[in-house]
């Protein structure tokens, strides 16, 4: 009785210690990519309730295509197959072959599954899985995994940023870079000597600009291709994932780099921020954006770029130098900013950009020794005037200083024309109007467009927070987290704002549309966002649509069909 007891001790604590096994865990490490798809039960009905919340009645078309899953896994009656558990398939390279595909599907019979498969397919039942695949030698290679049991799987492989991919996401990928870079290394290589053969090609080509220097063109290339070299050796893994809720899709690529490597050691120096200084811009934009960390070195060589550019005289190099040793004093510190359109009277461009730069008397002197050496240049026969006002006006109770730009083309009075008719367009004359205000000692706004009254909104904004109470700008950046940058667009609002200027240029051809119809097209504001952050040594790519978006883009779709069929008025 005490054997017996034992024996169903041991036992037990030995089931409970091994879990069943997994899709990734019958592949083995010679995979070279794993693709997941959620339960298809779940994921089928997780898009419908989504395209039902999008436009009533949609969802079921979505049920109606699970029939398509099937062909997909080359078994189209689905016979045999569990639809309650996830799918997965494992790629497998050849140089001189194409990619071969294994299929793990989990079974409800997996003989009923083998049964359902063309003759082409050598199948394998395992466990509750059926694995199959049209290729013998990639088969060779996961029964022989099967069969030993210390063969490494591909799922041992997994870093956890790759595992937290494919937790809760509906459809993921992973490649394992490097082995894609083994069985491919010859081909890389050629492709690094056409691109160097192009790159030489296409310098030797190059027409000459006048007063421009493209020689720093071709040095300029030179180091972007040995940065895509660098970052196409150091690259480790990559994985991306969809992942769809009721309140949006959201698509997600990783990249992982080898830990050490020069690209890791990059991204762990320039760590994530909260988009704080985005809060304390005007509410209700169209776009927002913020950039955050440290950026000294991108100023330092933007300031570079221009003097490489241009044929400049010994003096005035020198005196490009004095503002590289202006700028290098001021510490700058992220920058956000937004827009929204206007009208055809007074310019369509409305900006607004929230910086930071301490101390910020250092950074208004070394902004007026650029206004003073760029006052005049000529670039390609068009010559850009600048001037700075400072202490232009005061706006509640903050110096405001005025910079004016004007482009004039001297040898071709046709483009010439063309120029100041875009001006005239964006910034509602021949003149653009920028204006920078010292909100404190490490801060600074700019608008261009809109006049001082477009200062005022964004010195009241920045005193108030005033985007830290949007409460659609709080709901829509929230799913991407923190990042390096992040982009927000209210699409729908865009279009039906430049829909309403159409509809009242007097310049442009009648709209089969009026003013009218377009108040009853309801859109609620909602932003698409876009987002770029670094974890580790992983770089990290975000898109997310909240189902507002896809709601109005479903109301504007419907708009436009009333238009076409005469019904918008």
């Amino acid at each position: 009785m005490c054997r017996l007891s034992l024996a169903c001790l041991s036992l037990l604590i030995f089931t409970t210690t091994i879990r069943a096994a997994e899709g990734p865990d019958l592949l083995p490490d010679s995979t070279a990519a794993v693709i997941k798809l959620m339960a298809p039960q779940k994921t089928l009905k997780q898009l419908s309730s989504f395209a039902d919340s999008v436009q009533e009645g949609s969802g079921g078309m979505i049920k109606g295509q699970a029939g398509m899953l099937g062909l997909g896994i080359s078994n189209p009656t689905m016979q045999g197959v569990d639809q309650s558990r996830d799918w997965w398939a494992g790629v497998f390279l050849n140089e001189d072959d194409d990619p071969a595909v294994v299929f793990v599907i989990p079974a409800i019979d997996t003989e009923a599954m083998g049964e359902a498969l063309d003759e082409s397919f050598t199948f394998v039942a395992h466990e509750k899985y059926g694995i199959y695949s049209d290729n013998d030698a990639a088969m060779e290679l996961v029964q022989a995994h099967l069969e030993d049991r210390t063969s490494k799987s591909v799922a041992s492989l997994a870093s956890e940023q790759i595992k937290s991919q494919f937790e809760g996401s509906h459809i993921a990928v992973a490649v394992n870079l490097v082995l894609v870079k083994e069985v491919y290394a010859d081909k890389l290589e050629e492709m690094r000597e056409q691109m160097n053969e192009g790159m030489k090609e296409a310098q030797g080509q190059m027409l000459e600009v006048p007063g421009m220097n493209l020689d720093f063109l071709k040095d300029l290339t030179e180091k972007i291709a040995d940065k895509i070299v660098v970052i196409v050796e150091d690259a480790e893994g990559y994985s991306n994932a969809l992942t769809v809720t009721d309140a949006g899709i959201n698509f997600k690529e990783v990249v992982e780099f080898t830990d050490g490597s020069r690209s890791a050691k990059y991204l762990a120096a320039n760590p994530p921020q909260p988009a704080t200084q985005l809060s304390k811009l005007p509410s209700e934009q169209l776009f927002y954006w913020n950039a955050g960390g440290n950026m000294n070195k991108i100023n330092e060589w933007g300031l570079s770029l221009l003097p490489k550019m241009l044929d400049m005289s010994e003096e005035d190099a020198a005196e490009w130098k004095k503002l590289s040793a202006m700028t290098k004093k001021v510490n700058y510190e992220g920058m956000s900013g937004a827009f929204s359109l206007g009208d055809l009277q007074t310019g369509l461009v409305r900006t607004i950009a929230l910086g930071t730069a301490s101390p910020a008397s250092q950074f208004r002197d070394a902004m007026a020794k650029a206004v003073e050496l760029m006052d005049g240049m000529e670039i390609s026969g068009m010559t850009q005037e600048l001037s700075l006002e400072k202490n232009y006006e005061k706006v509640d109770g903050v110096d405001v200083d005025l910079m004016l730009t004007k482009q004039t083309m001297d040898n071709d009075p046709q483009f010439g024309g063309f120029q100041a008719q875009i001006n005239q367009f964006m910034y509602g004359g021949d003149t653009i109007e920028t204006r920078v205000a010292f909100v404190d000692d490490t801060h600074y706004l700019q608008t261009m467009g809109g006049g001082k009254e477009l200062m005022e909104t964004a010195v009241k904004a920045y005193k108030n927070q005033s985007a830290d109470t949007d409460a659609v700008v709080s709901r829509d950046i929230k799913p991407l987290g923190e990042n390096n940058f992040v982009l927000l667009m209210d699409i729908p609002t865009l279009v039906k704002q430049g829909l309403s200027i159409a509809a009242n240029a007097p310049n442009l051809p009648p709209m089969p549309f009026d003013q009218d119809s377009l108040e009853n097209l309801e859109i609620q504001r909602s932003y698409i966002g876009v987002s770029v952050a670094t974890k580790d040594r992983a770089c990290i790519g975000q898109l997310y649509i909240p189902v507002e978006t896809f709601q109005a883009g479903a109301s504007l779709m419907q708009f436009f069909q009333q238009i076409q069929g005469g019904n918008a008025f």
